[in-house]
């Protein structure tokens, strides 16, 4: 797929591909062990979005599904994030409609504030989020609370 301004002939915006395949079921995590490891830092939503603010950043409540956030790192010391997500109330209805509801990973992208220590209590400007994906594994469709 190619996404595009204008009449196919603007700049693209987002391109990539899609297969379609059957079988494959996520690994079971722990989340008492994930977390037991993540003692570094705890934000809870509030916290998260001041700092998103601060850095230039401004999410509006249809795109605040971030709840809380616990930072540290893992038992062979690379960062890590856990980051509670929940479906903002303004989108319920529409949630179980989708597979991947775009409000879901968008937070699942702003969750990455966690994985560089320098950038929770980064300067205005400072922030970087991501901004492509290499590869995305959806097995099925998300609850409106969950982990990631």
């Amino acid at each position: 797929y190619r996404i595009v301004s204008g009449h196919g002939d603007g700049p693209a915006h987002g391109q990539g591909e899609l297969r379609v395949s059957a079988g494959a079921e996520p690994a079971e995590m722990d989340l008492d062990a994930v977390r037991a490891d993540l003692d570094d830092a705890v934000l809870d939503a509030e916290a998260i979005y001041a700092r998103f603010a601060a850095a230039g950043i401004d999410y509006g409540p249809a795109m605040r599904a971030l709840v809380g956030l616990r930072t540290g790192r893992d038992r062979d010391g690379r960062p890590h994030a856990l980051a509670e997500l929940a479906m903002p109330t303004c989108w319920q209805g529409e949630a179980a409609a989708q597979m991947l509801h775009p409000c879901l990973l968008d937070a699942a992208f702003q969750a990455t504030l966690g994985l560089m220590p320098a950038q929770v209590d980064a300067p205005p400007g400072g922030l970087a989020l991501p901004f492509a994906l290499d590869r995305l594994v959806v097995y099925g469709p998300l609850p409106s609370r969950l982990w990631a």
